[in-house]
């Protein structure tokens, strides 16, 4: 006589361990809550994205906060809850405000690529800025207008003006748009005395 110890309807999974999911994690792992330094870390995170102080905000110590922080916000298996709330953070902060990596990238180029001919007219005039077309006029910082006069006291008259513009500094945003594109890579190779490998230890605390 042969028994069939097959489970009925093949779901017999009460004592399996969790599977892991698509990211290599388990179930549970993905779905464990945020304790409250973690919160704390997050909060901070978002104010200036400094990990480092963030982390020393939250609580942990320094040297954590200089070491294994920085890969709760690059690595996902590190501390999966936390970065998914980091992201989703991110997500809601960027849907709310209307501020997208395009928006940026779109503002950067307004300055990079401004022709300074268009704050003038074909006479060579100034155009006044409520005429200047928006994206010549978000590249503006400063206007400074000195009166010129002439005489004293009750025959003193105003002859003219001059009136001096200041934009966003070229280079400096063509640099920016370079590095979002990738064009600008800065590398730097760190070594050990006499060249020989460097040798750290990462510690963790909670």
């Amino acid at each position: 006589m042969t028994r069939n110890n097959k489970p009925k309807n093949g779901n017999n999974q009460q004592n399996q361990p969790d599977r892991p999911v698509s990211n290599g994690l388990t179930p549970k792992q993905s779905l464990k809550k945020l304790d409250n330094k973690e919160k704390r870390f997050v909060q901070e995170y978002l104010i200036d994205l400094d990990v480092e102080r963030s982390a020393i905000a939250a609580g942990y110590s320094i040297s954590l906060a200089k070491s294994g922080a920085y890969q709760w916000i690059s690595n996902y298996k590190v501390k999966p809850h936390v970065f998914d709330a980091i992201q989703k953070a991110l997500r809601e902060r960027s849907k709310r405000t209307e501020i997208t990596q395009d928006r940026v990238l779109e503002e950067y180029a307004k300055l990079a690529f401004l022709n300074p001919k268009q704050f003038y007219t074909e006479e060579g005039d100034l155009i006044p800025i409520h005429e200047l077309p928006d994206e010549v006029a978000a590249a503006l910082t400063g206007i400074d207008v000195d009166e010129i006069y002439t005489g004293k006291g009750k025959d003193r008259k105003k002859i003219g003006q001059t009136t001096k513009i200041k934009f966003s500094d070229k280079k400096g945003s063509l640099d920016s748009v370079a590095k979002h594109l990738g064009m600008f890579i800065d590398r730097a190779e760190v070594s050990g005395p006499g060249g020989s490998p460097i040798t750290f230890k990462v510690v963790y605390d909670e």
